[in-house]
């Protein structure tokens, strides 16, 4: 009887589990201590094998010759029976078709029956964080007090999903994303088994298709060798998935460094008239520029590219910058994020390219920085140019400022009526009298040098008053 790739390849053992290596480890050390807890969770993105690692658990649980690694021996009944799905003892469930309370209230009835054949009674519980509110909550004094003989297996792809209450009781794991070379591994033995011919390039470009999960490549894997009997190559795969070639991303790559319009239009109508889906053509883009930067930062061993690849990659890397590969990066990242709301437009993928190719000739501020430090340089021993004197600038003309003069002689004018003064005479300390005043009407002139007294206050005062008037400067002269 036909079984696919993913059922007849499942895991068998612990040992066959790919990238799970930490997990594989407590798994084995718990069964060795004897240190089993009531429940488990494995959560993790599909495709990374939470049912099978579960099933495993259960076989090597219930297994009456297990090995001295801690392995499910795979020949005896209890084993070959969880392995074809017909255990009493092992009861797997689906969580989206069985989520609601009553199907939990069936599992609590049952719980309290010992097994028939195996050690444990285990309920595997698929998809759990579909179960309902009130399931959940059904389930949740069972978990807490099971009987010693029952264990529970939860997969999950959305752990958060599950109530809080039910996760404190479960034993976590976390499954990760299986590496490209773990699944390249994985796809060379089924093909090596099936003796099928399946180029090298082929298999790369369906693990990278799968993105991590295993199960996805194994699917993959047999729908190709479905569509065709004979060899699998590499333009075969890209024709299924509808994915670029790489002679026109390499194309792509020689329009972009040559600043060509009218090439780059005609690669944008050619991918936009092939039919291609346009959001997966985006991330074959990004794929490739990632290579770029990967050349470019000498990490070619991770790439894992056939030859012919490597050497095209080795040979474009002097067009391009780190700068500019980054640059076109984000800006096909931008354009993918944009693709998920609007479908892609030929005018849009036209746009895209002319931005990548404005982008790929854009000099960095480094490259201006060297260039102007390299001409610096170079002019460091040339002889300087003669300063050019500056004019001198024009004093500020000054501002005129009213003045008002005082000439401290006084006229003959100013003389009449006053008489000259005679000598005094000089007075006896005891009979000094007190000078006459002089009357207010006549105007009092300062004294002079020759002896003359001076001015009175209030003539002070109306002189200063005159000054601040006129906004002047009073001298005396």
């Amino acid at each position: 009887m036909y079984q696919v790739i993913a059922r007849k390849f499942r895991p068998k053992t612990f040992k066959e589990m790919k990238g799970q290596e930490a997990l594989v480890s407590t798994l084995k050390n718990a069964l060795r201590l004897n240190r089993l807890p009531y429940a488990y969770l494995f959560s993790g993105p599909k495709g990374t094998g939470k049912t099978s690692v579960a099933r495993l658990l259960a076989k090597a649980l219930n297994c009456a010759q297990r090995t001295d690694e801690y392995e499910p021996c795979n020949r005896c009944a209890s084993c070959l029976e969880i392995q074809n799905g017909t255990s009493l003892d092992v009861l797997e469930i689906d969580g989206a078709s069985n989520r609601g309370i009553d199907d939990i209230r069936k599992i609590n009835e049952t719980v309290s029956f010992s097994a028939l054949s195996g050690r444990y009674k285990i309920y595997l519980i698929d998809e759990v964080h579909m179960l309902t509110k009130e399931a959940f909550n059904a389930l949740l004094k069972t978990l807490e007090e099971p009987p010693e003989k029952v264990k529970f297996l939860f997969a999950t792809t959305e752990p958060h999903k599950v109530l809080p209450t039910i996760l404190s009781r479960c034993q976590r794991f976390q499954l990760k994303r299986i590496s490209l070379e773990h699944i390249l591994d994985k796809l060379r033995g089924i093909v090596k088994e099936l003796d099928v011919q399946v180029e090298e390039g082929a298999l790369q470009l369906i693990a990278k298709k799968a993105d991590g999960g295993l199960r996805d490549a194994e699917s993959l894997l047999d729908q190709i060798l479905n569509f065709q009997d004979g060899a699998i190559t590499a333009r075969l795969v890209e024709e299924m998935l509808g994915a670029p070639s790489k002679e026109s991303l390499f194309k792509l790559d020689q329009a972009l460094q040559a600043a060509d319009e009218a090439s780059l239009h005609m690669i944008a109508k050619s991918v936009y008239d092939s039919g291609l889906d346009l959001s997966y053509y985006l991330e074959a883009l990004i794929d490739h520029f990632r290579s770029h930067l990967l050349f470019k930062f000498r990490a070619e061993g991770p790439l894992s590219l056939p030859k012919e690849e490597s050497e095209f990659y080795q040979k474009l890397q002097g067009g391009y910058s780190k700068g500019g590969l980054i640059a076109i990066i984000d800006e096909l990242l931008a354009a993918q994020q944009k693709a998920r709301a609007h479908p892609v437009s030929l005018t849009s993928l036209e746009q895209l390219f002319y931005k990548m190719m404005r982008l790929f000739h854009l000099e960095s501020i480094g490259s201006v920085i060297k260039r102007l430090s390299e001409l610096e340089r170079k002019l460091g021993g040339a002889p300087v140019a003669p300063k050019i004197p500056q004019p001198i600038p024009a004093p500020p003309k000054p501002t005129p400022t009213a003045e008002i003069t005082i000439d401290p002689t006084p006229s003959k004018e100013d003389l009449v009526g006053i008489k000259p003064a005679k000598k005094a005479m000089p007075a006896k300390p005891a009979e000094i009298k007190p000078q006459p005043k002089a009357p207010e009407k006549s105007p009092t002139p300062p004294i002079s040098p020759a002896g003359m007294r001076p001015m009175d206050a209030k003539t002070e005062t109306l002189l200063q008053f005159a000054a601040i008037e006129l906004e002047g400067k009073i001298t005396k002269k």
